[in-house]
């Protein structure tokens, strides 16, 4: 049954404009099947100290003293590179041209990354709460939907770990990090674009988004918890595009 509006323009569109395969080209989807099984399901993870980029059990900082003073992160884990061209293209779609159909499939993969590494994740994401790296309103009105947020709830739906709504929130920016090359501008632009309540005091978190390319957005977040008191900060995402990271 169609439920929203939405729902009905995404199938009237799928068959006026049948989608074609984002890897090899066939018609049909935006990723067949075959391209499926090579692009998506071996998602084996990207896990390396958030601060300088080794691999690292989980994630974790690998514990140098730099590291700490590099990133506020305590772990970060992806899973999979921003470098592969279907994937990157499966999430433009979906952010971008709002493609339901790529959403779908990503969203499917990433549940099953988390569940491939699920005795990982519950060594950290029991005692911690999951929020997606916060979206302003306006943002997500004109975009439709929020990709963290689906992306946070698929993770939570697989680990069992609880929400924390209204943690984190976003002050608007006129630059989207998207849109900055320079990797000094993202870091300048995040800046304070986001402030944590005090329910974050005493307590861990575990961030979801979408794509980490420079870290500047998770980085801001994780600092904002951290100054409101939380003890733990870690992130996960789908892909990872940050630069001199082992992919």
């Amino acid at each position: 049954m169609i439920r929203t509006g939405r729902e009905a323009a995404s199938l009237l569109a799928r068959a006026a404009f049948p989608h074609s395969c984002r890897s090899c080209g066939a018609e049909g989807k935006v990723l067949c099947e075959g391209c499926a099984a090579a692009e998506l399901v071996p998602l084996e993870g990207i896990f390396v100290c958030p601060g300088c980029g080794t691999r690292s059990p989980l994630g974790s900082q690998c514990g140098r003293p730099k590291c700490r003073a590099a990133s506020p992160l305590d772990g970060i884990a992806s899973a999979a590179p921003y470098a592969r061209p279907a994937l990157r293209e499966l999430v433009r779609l979906w952010k971008y041209e709002r493609v339901d159909e790529a959403g779908e499939a990503l969203l499917r993969h990433f549940e099953a990354f988390v569940r491939r590494h699920r005795h990982a994740f519950d060594a950290f994401a029991g005692p911690a709460a999951v929020m997606p790296v916060p979206m302003h309103p306006f943002r997500e009105a004109y975009r439709g939907f929020d990709q963290a947020a689906l992306l946070a709830e698929a993770f939570r739906g697989v680990t069992g770990a609880p929400a924390a709504p209204g943690v984190l929130r976003r002050r608007f920016r006129w630059s989207a990090q998207a849109a900055l090359a320079d990797d000094a501008a993202r870091a300048k632009n995040a800046q304070g674009s986001v402030r944590a309540s005090v329910q974050a005091a005493g307590r861990s978190f575990v961030l979801i988004d979408d794509v980490v390319t420079t870290g500047a957005t998770l980085s801001a977040c994780a600092a904002a918890l951290r100054a409101a008191g939380a003890v733990s900060v870690r992130a996960v995402t789908l892909l990872s595009g940050q630069k001199n990271r082992p992919v």
